[in-house]
């Protein structure tokens, strides 16, 4: 009976003393170690924590992917505002040819070109204060110009019966903050448009 009672004695004892049980004693040693560490040689705390110069860093990082991220979306929305703009006055002026070709209200069909706007008219003369003009204004940031055309003026008008024009030529479609971006429609004499 004495050895029963001495046993879990021994087991209290071991499992409580740092240096017979293997588990705590390598605890209290990892624990020991950490405690150094935290120190400077004076005795003084080490606060674990950022810089100025690492918040610094993150902030230019940050900064820098912002402005990349923004100026790709600039660039993205501006160039699909040109191609949809240049989209714009191919259609308006298949409009007109098919306006033209069809006969509606026994009239041809022109289109007229301002920097800011195409009017699409009834008749063989454009005239600002006609009811039935259909103005079309460009995205904002785009605008017309170099307009080209055969005699000179700014009208593409169509003929009955063939939807040929006299008025060939070209008008580029280009972005008021980058002028040298552009895209060109040219206007053949059978009246067929192209965007180049």
């Amino acid at each position: 009976m004495p050895s029963r009672c001495w046993r879990p004695r021994i087991l209290w004892w071991i499992t409580f003393n740092p240096n017979m049980n293997p588990v705590r004693s390598k605890k209290s040693k990892i624990s020991a170690d950490s405690s150094k560490t935290n120190r400077t040689s004076n005795g003084m705390n080490l606060h674990k924590g950022f810089t100025i110069i690492e918040i610094l860093v993150a902030i230019s990082i940050i900064a820098l992917t912002v402005t990349v991220i923004t100026v790709s979306f600039s660039r993205l929305n501006s160039s699909q505002a040109l191609d949809k703009s240049a989209d714009l006055v191919v259609s308006i002026l298949d409009e007109a040819r098919s306006l033209t070709l069809s006969s509606k209200g026994d009239s041809q069909y022109g289109v007229y070109f301002e920097d800011s706007q195409a009017t699409l008219f009834k008749g063989a003369i454009y005239s600002p204060a006609d009811p039935d003009n259909v103005i079309t204004k460009p995205h904002a940031l785009v605008e017309f110009g170099e307009i080209v055309l055969s005699g000179g003026g700014t009208s593409i008008i169509f003929k009955r019966l063939t939807g040929n024009t006299d008025q060939t030529g070209t008008i580029k479609v280009f972005l008021k903050s980058s002028p040298t971006t552009f895209r060109t429609i040219t206007i053949s004499a059978t009246g067929i448009v192209e965007l180049n």
